[in-house]
Protein backbone atom coordinates (compact mmCIF):
# COMPACT_ATOMS: atom_id res chain seq x y z
CA UNK A 1 0.00 0.00 0.00
CA UNK A 2 1.19 3.52 -0.75
CA UNK A 3 0.18 6.38 1.56
CA UNK A 4 0.85 10.01 0.62
CA UNK A 5 0.48 13.22 2.58
CA UNK A 6 1.74 16.79 2.68
CA UNK A 7 3.11 18.14 5.97
CA UNK A 8 2.73 21.61 7.50
CA UNK A 9 5.80 22.80 5.57
CA UNK A 10 4.24 21.66 2.25
CA UNK A 11 6.76 18.80 1.99
CA UNK A 12 5.18 15.81 0.27
CA UNK A 13 5.85 12.35 1.75
CA UNK A 14 5.10 8.81 0.61
CA UNK A 15 5.03 5.76 2.91
CA UNK A 16 5.07 2.25 1.40
CA UNK A 17 4.26 -0.90 3.36
CA UNK A 18 1.67 -3.66 3.75
CA UNK A 19 -1.87 -2.52 4.58
CA UNK A 20 -1.95 -3.80 8.21
CA UNK A 21 0.71 -1.20 9.10
CA UNK A 22 -1.64 1.65 8.15
CA UNK A 23 -5.16 0.38 8.74
CA UNK A 24 -7.11 -1.94 11.01
CA UNK A 25 -9.58 -2.57 8.19
CA UNK A 26 -9.47 -5.79 6.20
CA UNK A 27 -8.42 -4.24 2.88
CA UNK A 28 -8.37 -6.21 -0.36
CA UNK A 29 -8.38 -5.42 -4.10
CA UNK A 30 -12.18 -5.04 -4.13
CA UNK A 31 -12.18 -2.54 -1.22
CA UNK A 32 -13.39 1.01 -1.79
CA UNK A 33 -10.36 3.31 -2.03
CA UNK A 34 -9.32 6.01 -0.90
CA UNK A 35 -9.34 5.02 2.79
CA UNK A 36 -8.37 6.99 5.90
CA UNK A 37 -5.23 5.57 7.54
CA UNK A 38 -2.86 6.42 10.38
CA UNK A 39 0.91 6.88 10.52
CA UNK A 40 2.78 6.50 13.83
CA UNK A 41 5.11 9.34 14.73
CA UNK A 42 6.74 11.10 17.68
CA UNK A 43 6.02 14.82 18.19
CA UNK A 44 9.41 16.51 18.62
CA UNK A 45 8.46 20.17 18.99
CA UNK A 46 5.35 22.26 19.07
CA UNK A 47 5.09 25.92 18.30
CA UNK A 48 2.99 28.70 16.91
CA UNK A 49 3.62 27.83 13.26
CA UNK A 50 3.58 24.01 13.11
CA UNK A 51 4.36 20.84 15.01
CA UNK A 52 7.46 18.82 14.14
CA UNK A 53 7.12 15.04 13.95
CA UNK A 54 9.63 12.22 13.58
CA UNK A 55 8.67 9.05 11.71
CA UNK A 56 12.16 7.48 11.86
CA UNK A 57 10.99 4.93 14.45
CA UNK A 58 8.16 3.91 12.14
CA UNK A 59 8.24 0.39 10.73
CA UNK A 60 7.10 1.50 7.28
CA UNK A 61 9.28 2.45 4.33
CA UNK A 62 9.58 6.20 3.72
CA UNK A 63 10.09 7.79 0.33
CA UNK A 64 10.73 11.52 0.19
Amino acid sequence: MEVRFTDAHLQQWTFVDKWPVFSGEDLHPDSSYLVEVGVLCDILTTGNSADTADTSSSKCGLIN
